[in-house]
């Protein structure tokens, strides 16, 4: 079994439009789409697939002056983004895309279970619904591949030996959205849906972005990623989970805590739409806050003046 490691980066493509990009990411390999991610520093291989803005530079100041005044919202519902072609989709047979200017990824999938206990919030569709709320029509390698377009960082899959280590890596928000029988939108965080049993409160952990690991065939060479079996969101720890809780927390049939809480969860068959927000960084989080402001050289100059 192998974590990811660092590959020598594939060679870049020319600037590509959204098209290009989605064409492009389906078709590659695995590994080369991530080294293709992951060349691009602070998240420009999303950039790139945008093309350069073509602002005065009026706007840019304006924009600027709005950026360190205003923390722009990246928990609200993604359905207008859908319309206006703000997001890149990366496989044209999966719905999963990458919001380029909140930084984070956009999933479609659909409600598969309301009751019972939980190894899972979220599988892969065709593998583990009996014990997961939402099943996603995806390839995990697609999801990795969006999560590292928008600056996540994997840290490593849960370790059971020699001793229990959690698994690490960039903290994962999730959120869910969907449209009721009546056409009313609704918004709920992935923990609200999963209630623990032993104290009847919802989940208080947050995801984190572990990565998943590599099998290999000894006979053949094949590598295999291991989160493909269906781990996409789990709740149980799992050495093959693309995301999953940086806490103890056991699969056993016998030692289950977690439950679907079924009054919070809408009908089998439901469409909903999952929105995976990494943390931001500090010195993201200061600049979208305004606290990075630029020096006043007027100031500067009066104080030197009265010297």
């Amino acid at each position: 079994m192998h974590h990811f490691s660092s590959t020598q980066p594939a060679p870049l493509p020319p600037r590509l439009s959204s098209q290009r990009l989605a064409s492009w990411a389906s078709a590659v390999p695995f590994v080369l789409l991530l080294s293709f991610v992951s060349a691009f520093p602070d998240h420009q291989a999303v950039r790139a697939a945008e093309g350069p803005p073509h602002r005065s530079i009026a706007q840019r100041r304006g924009s600027a002056s709005a950026a360190s005044t205003a923390e722009p919202r990246r928990d609200t519902d993604p359905i207008g983004d859908f319309k206006t072609g703000r997001l890149v989709r990366l496989s044209p047979k999966y719905d999963v895309w990458v919001d380029p200017r909140l930084k984070r990824v956009v999933m479609r999938g659909e409600i598969v279970l309301r009751d019972g206990f939980l190894e899972l919030f979220a599988c892969l569709k065709g593998t583990k619904e009996h014990e997961a709320i939402v099943a996603v029509d995806t390839e995990a390698k697609i999801v990795h591949a969006a999560l590292l377009a928008v600056g996540a960082q994997p840290g490593h899959p849960v370790v059971f030996r020699p001793q229990y280590r959690p698994a690490s890596g960039t903290t994962i928000d999730v959120y869910v959205f969907w449209t009721d029988k009546r056409g009313r939108r609704h918004k709920a965080r992935a923990q609200d849906w999963v209630v623990n049993s032993e104290t009847n409160q919802p989940l208080k952990h947050r995801w984190v972005f572990g990565g998943s690991s590599f099998w290999e065939d000894e006979q053949t060479g094949q590598r295999f990623y291991q989160a493909e079996d269906g781990d996409l969101i789990c709740i149980s720890n799992f050495p093959s989970a693309l995301m999953d809780l940086p806490v103890e927390v056991s699969q056993a049939n016998d030692a289950l805590v977690f439950k679907a809480w079924t009054d919070r969860i809408p009908p089998i068959g439901t469409p909903v739409t999952l929105v995976l927000v990494p943390e931001a960084k500090p010195r993201e989080k200061a600049q979208s806050r305004g606290k990075t402001q630029p020096r006043d050289k007027t100031r500067l100059r009066g104080r030197s003046e009265r010297k």
